[in-house]
């Protein structure tokens, strides 16, 4: 992925990345950010933040770490803009 954005980052355009789930291979593209080689922006789905609600519906879900991650990314790039996408419906 980060050769991907870097590869982007060269043609002179934007390059705003879209439905990224918050895994750790995003970590590496965070500094392309922060130097201004694609923009400071993440298109990222989340799930809800319930454990109760996430083990009902059979899936992982680490609320504090990605908070933590986030939290992370601001660190290495205060310009980050996140525009989550909300899953809003769940039925058993």
């Amino acid at each position: 992925m980060v050769s991907l954005c870097e590869q982007l980052a060269s043609l002179g355009v934007w390059v705003r990345l879209h439905y990224v789930y918050h895994y750790t291979h995003v970590d590496d593209v965070i500094p392309l950010m922060a130097s201004g080689k694609i923009l400071p922006y993440l298109d990222i789905p989340l799930q809800h933040a319930s454990p109760k609600i996430l083990k009902l519906m059979k899936r992982p879900g680490a609320v504090e770490r990605t908070l933590e991650r986030i939290k992370q990314w601001r660190a290495m790039c205060p310009d980050l803009t996140l525009r989550p996408t909300f899953y809003c419906r769940f039925s058993r």
